[in-house]
């Protein structure tokens, strides 16, 4: 809260007409003065009356980096409804920070008339808190150990897992194994066919050779037999010729 300064003025001040008024003259730089021609505009008063009005305190500027504030407060004099009395207090800060202040005065002074009832209210929340927090805290601990007997269940699967891949993979082995047995009695089986077919040609080709020589030989044995026939006939011819001849020699004889 802004700490007010010892410094304070008090005095009683009538109303004045327009005799009574004095002239000051005053010295503004560039950008009061400036503020002060905006000012006469915005309002529609005159230079006089703005100043007259911001020392009354009939006129208030807020401003959040006031270094000082003046308050001016005027109340009507009990021996005389002519006067005012007004008193002057100059303070530290801005009116931004005394309405703070102010507030947070207030809210102090509220929390503190309502102490009672936070505090029961307070260990109320905190009880309950600290309830769902022992049933967080079990629900927690019964997930963890569910984490760690799925985790086992995991570990114990990844085995029998790498159990069932070693041994498919010895399957495999086995079979790309049988593969190539098969693959080379494949091949061993063609050679043979080959090898059989060739046989088989050579065989009819020898079978064709024999049924040559054989019907060759059985040409050659029947043109012996007519050879032999044709001798005979020859030899039975040459009998007949050789009596013919006998006989003739007999008839000479």
């Amino acid at each position: 809260m802004p700490r007010k300064k010892a410094k304070s003025t008090s005095r009683k001040r009538k109303t004045t007409s327009f005799l009574e008024k004095s002239q000051v003259g005053i010295s503004l730089t560039s950008q009061a003065f400036q503020n002060l021609n905006e000012i006469v505009e915005g309002t529609g008063l005159s230079k006089s009356k703005v100043v007259e009005g911001l020392v009354t305190g009939n006129i208030a500027i807020a401003s959040k980096i006031a270094d000082k504030v003046i308050s001016i407060e005027s109340n009507l004099d009990n021996e005389s409804s002519d006067s005012l009395n007004t008193k002057i207090q100059i303070l530290d800060g801005s009116v931004a920070e005394e309405n703070q202040s102010l507030n947070q005065e207030s809210s102090t002074k509220s929390s503190l008339k309502e102490e009672p009832g936070d505090i029961a209210e307070l260990e109320k929340n905190i009880q309950e808190h600290e309830n769902k927090y022992q049933s967080l805290s079990q629900s927690f601990q019964e997930k963890e150990d569910l984490i760690k007997k799925l985790e086992r269940q995991l570990q114990e699967q990844k085995a029998a897992q790498k159990t069932q891949e070693t041994q498919e993979n010895s399957s495999l082995a086995e079979i790309d194994s049988l593969k190539q047995q098969l693959s080379e009695t494949k091949e061993k089986t063609k050679s043979a066919e080959q090898t059989a077919e060739a046989y088989k040609t050579k065989i009819e080709e020898l079978e064709q050779q024999l049924n040559d020589t054989v019907k060759e030989k059985e040409n050659l044995s029947q043109q012996s037999g007519e050879k032999e026939e044709a001798l005979s006939q020859l030899q039975q011819q040459l009998s007949e010729r050789e009596n013919e001849v006998e006989s003739i020699k007999s008839d000479r004889d």
